[in-house]
């Protein structure tokens, strides 16, 4: 049960705080006659829809689908941390390799026909052509964006006949796309498979959470103390294939 003590060491509880701080904030900040943030104004949207999320997780579909995510979350996370470190690295190799290159070497070049005789070329300077590895934050969105398969960055000539650059560029694309992806998916796996064996467990768990907290921060003291809507104890009646079936899945989790 969730008690006064503990209330801070549930997640849930923070993303509950924060649907009912920011848009106080952004109450008082209007009437005040100030400008409220547009940032703040689309993170407090987000929190608001992550708030309705989570307090639907008290419906059986609902919550096994929330602890699924939230159990993959956790499972991933030394895998995410070991993403960012390989980012970290080659943005810095990038950098180290690239950043005396001028911004022409990442200009894309056309040719052309003038009066259906002369050829000329036609060099573009845009900011899509610049080079990105001279500056730490936008080598980190570039290598991001490899991550992601978009190797514009360095797809322009003379930059990507480079042979250095082909073979960190196959290096990074098999240890990340190759290698970490179908980790996430074996884990995944695992994940969905084994809330789903304590689904039920999981909702009635949520469930209980839930009405604590009604009881416990929603209620006055006096309906509390009615024992008709509040009862001292919730009993489970089990049936005996039922619990034959959580007896089973115990000894396979053992």
């Amino acid at each position: 049960m969730v008690s006064r003590t503990n209330y801070f060491r549930l997640f849930y509880n923070y993303i509950s705080l924060t649907a009912v701080c920011l848009p106080a904030i952004a109450t008082i900040v209007l009437l005040s006659g100030h400008t409220y943030p547009v940032e703040a104004s689309a993170i407090s949207v987000l929190i608001l829809w992550l708030h309705a999320i989570v307090r639907l997780r008290v419906m059986k579909e609902f919550g096994i689908m929330v602890e699924i995510v939230v159990q993959i979350s956790k499972r991933v996370l030394p895998m995410f941390a070991l993403l960012v470190f390989i980012v970290f690295a080659f943005s810095h190799t990038f950098i180290v390799l690239l950043r005396n290159e001028s911004s022409g070497e990442f200009a894309e070049t056309f040719d052309g026909i003038i009066g259906g005789t002369q050829s000329f070329y036609i060099t573009s300077r845009d900011s899509g052509s610049e080079n990105k590895f001279r500056h730490v934050g936008t080598a980190l969105k570039a290598v991001w964006l490899f991550v992601n398969g978009d190797w514009e960055a360095i797809s322009d000539k003379p930059v990507e006949d480079q042979t250095l650059v082909t073979v960190l560029a196959v290096i990074l694309s098999f240890s990340t796309t190759f290698i970490l992806l179908n980790i996430l998916i074996a884990l995944m796996t695992d994940v969905v498979e084994e809330v789903k064996r304590k689904g039920k467990r999981v909702w009635i768990s949520y469930l209980a959470e839930s009405l604590a907290e009604i009881e416990l921060y929603w209620c006055f003291p006096w309906e509390r103390r009615n024992r008709r809507s509040h009862p001292d104890y919730i009993y489970y009646v089990a049936y005996a294939r039922a619990i034959e079936d959580y007896k089973k899945s115990e000894s396979e989790d053992d």
